[in-house]
């Protein structure tokens, strides 16, 4: 057990040396990982003290090496599903509860969540940014404002934060429109 600098107790989990973690998001006093292991994903929710909760097995390309990425929405884990071009909405305990077409998202693609209903998605090569409905299932706006777009975050529900592959500049996008708002260099 550790305590951080505010007093709170926490754990430190640690997986074996042949697994890799792929994605990992912190909602609702859970984290969420995907883990990557003999050529199998699996989705695992710990709580805070490091004991897991529940994981189930994600189904997808289990033999490529790409970094699959998911969304905490209330009470839904989003993940992306690359060889079926979809994304999976699961309940917390890992009961599938749809498939959302998504033709967007690629091998180099991350997900962040966006409100209450929504899923940033970014997809790289084509330097391009979406946000998708996750109600509807349609695309709400794109994007072509960041090159390269890699690192993601939503904050406050009012911005995207993007770190673009070929620079060191942050790019903040309104979240309701996509545009860009302005850029943080470093």
């Amino acid at each position: 057990m550790r305590i951080d600098q505010q007093g709170n107790q926490f754990e430190v989990v640690s997986f074996s040396s042949d697994t890799r973690v792929e994605s990992l998001r912190a909602k609702n006093d859970k984290y969420f990982v995907i883990l990557k292991k003999d050529n199998n994903r699996q989705i695992c929710v710990y709580d805070l003290s490091g004991q897991l909760i529940t994981s189930w097995q994600h189904p997808d390309l289990a033999g490529f090496n790409y970094s699959n990425k998911l969304a905490v929405i209330g009470n839904q884990v989003i993940v992306g599903n690359v060889s079926n071009r979809r994304l999976t909405v699961y309940s917390l305990t890992g009961d599938i509860i749809k498939h959302i077409p998504c033709t967007q998202l690629r091998n180099s693609s991350s997900i962040c969540e966006a409100g209450d209903d929504s899923v940033i998605i970014t997809k790289w090569l084509s330097e391009k940014v979406y946000k998708l409905s996750l109600t509807t299932g349609q695309i709400e706006w794109t994007s072509t404002d960041v090159r390269y777009p890699a690192a993601l975050v939503c904050y406050a529900d009012q911005y995207v934060l993007l770190a673009a592959d070929c620079s060191s500049d942050i790019n903040v996008l309104d979240i309701n429109t996509g545009k860009k708002c302005y850029m943080m260099g470093f």
